[in-house]
């Protein structure tokens, strides 16, 4: 790594850029209009003959290098790190190219793709095209690499090793079950200061409604006129957070304590992951990424929602998007939660936390 900062390809103009971004950050202004200059004058150039001397070809270069090995990585490792910076480039690109919204006429446009042709097209010796070629030969290099097997047993399949690291099966059984238990805790210990278990919440999910044919916007279970759950639990959910002693000092006549909040916000967000990963693992055969990701409480203008009451279960809803090309239609999962989670979801969702809202001062 040394010798990758002594070889940096400084210049002039770029070493200007660079100081000027430091001053900026001292300033404390105008520091994205730095950025955004530095990136000029090292993204927006061709790369010839020699295409070391950009800094971007450079800083690639040295992301080919594995810091724990001292090798270089091969194709399969190396080119998810190489879409990375495709992308960011691409983006950084088009907001450079791009005319703001207040110059946006026929000559700006006309520019737009003149520097497009010259800088980003392929064929046009820029950066851009030049990181494309690298991932191009960076992706068949992985797809003829032949896999080597990442997992393997040991001690009677009692015990697996994945990429070195050992895992015991009985500590891997209970990871759903430590991770209900710890969202458990944090929503009713920290975030609902609720220390007894006799004092929290438990629905009964047989005697709730739900009305999957109703479509209008911001609609949920919780909002269902004969559940009422919006407005019966949330009084006294603002109730013990205000009588608890974290909750007396977070909020002082009538003004956050800007720390405070902030801490309780983030034991909010950790409570969310949780409750992601509790509903991942413990529906059936877990979803992918895109679709778990993208599941809401409420319908939406445009999508509906994901999460619905079924039979006295909480039913999560995705679409398998990977079946188009076949079928030219997706497919609908349902995946119904266990109690212990569904209970989860319910309380976090009728008392607020599930929600985007932060509070004010």
């Amino acid at each position: 790594m040394k010798d990758a900062r002594r070889l940096f390809p400084w210049t002039n103009e770029t070493r200007d850029k660079a100081k000027t971004i430091i001053q900026a950050v001292a300033r404390g202004s105008g520091v994205k209009e730095s950025i955004m200059e530095f990136s000029r004058c090292v993204v927006i150039q061709h790369v010839c003959d020699s295409d070391f001397a950009n800094p971007v070809i450079h800083f690639m270069a040295v992301l080919g290098i594995h810091a724990n090995r001292g090798t270089l990585r091969e194709g399969q490792d190396a080119s998810p790190i190489l879409a990375g910076l495709v992308y960011c480039v691409r983006v950084i690109s088009s907001e450079l190219l791009l005319p703001s919204k207040g110059t946006r006429g026929p000559l700006e446009y006309q520019n737009f793709r003149d520097q497009r042709r010259t800088y980003l097209q392929d064929g046009s010796m820029g950066l851009l095209p030049a990181l494309i070629s690298l991932l191009a030969y960076a992706k068949k290099i992985a797809k003829n690499y032949s896999n080597i097997g990442a997992v393997f047993w040991e001690d009677g399949n009692r015990v697996m090793v994945f990429q070195g690291a050992r895992i015991a099966m009985d500590h891997f059984r209970a990871m759903v079950e430590n991770a209900i238990h710890e969202a458990e805790d944090l929503l009713w210990l920290t975030l609902m200061s609720t220390p007894r278990k006799t004092d929290r919440l438990e629905l009964d999910l047989h005697d709730l409604s739900d009305d999957m044919s109703l479509c209008d916007s911001g609609h949920s279970f919780v909002y269902h006129p004969k559940n009422d759950l919006a407005t019966a639990h949330v009084d006294v959910t603002a109730l013990r957070l205000s009588e608890s002693e974290h909750g007396k000092k977070m909020r002082r006549d009538g003004i956050w304590h800007p720390k405070l909040t902030a801490d309780y916000l983030r034991q909010v967000d950790l409570f969310r992951k949780l409750l992601l990963f509790c509903v991942h693992v413990t529906g059936g055969q877990p979803a992918r990424g895109t679709e778990i990701l993208s599941i809401r409480l409420k319908n939406g203008c445009v999508r509906p929602r994901n999460i619905f009451l079924l039979d006295g279960y909480v039913m999560t809803v995705t679409f398998y998007n990977k079946t188009d090309s076949q079928w030219d239609s997706p497919k609908i999962i349902p995946r119904f939660l266990p109690w212990r989670v569904g209970q989860l979801l319910a309380s976090a969702s009728m008392s607020g936390l599930t929600n985007r809202n932060r509070p004010t001062t």
